[in-house]
């Protein structure tokens, strides 16, 4: 799973993603458990412009792909070590 920003509204219909707790409360009818922090979509969801999301990078569909910027993690020993 890595994180993505969403950079428009996004819907998702299915597959599974990795939600906060709060992005989770407010979808929960829609979403099945697999483990916490990890959801499998059971009915279409929508996140706003600017939320963060976890996805499987193999199944992001590829139409998604311009709505989606990978959140970039700061690498270990850079410029500030």
């Amino acid at each position: 799973m890595e994180e993505y920003k969403t950079l428009k509204t996004v819907r998702l219909f299915g597959g599974k993603i990795g939600l906060s707790n709060d992005q989770h409360s407010p979808r929960a009818g829609k979403l099945k458990k697999i483990r916490p922090g990890l959801y499998d979509i059971a009915a279409p969801i929508q996140f706003k412009r600017g939320e963060i999301i976890m996805l499987d990078p193999k199944e992001v569909p590829k139409g998604m792909t311009a709505f989606l910027e990978p959140v970039k993690k700061p690498e270990k020993g850079g410029p500030d070590k």
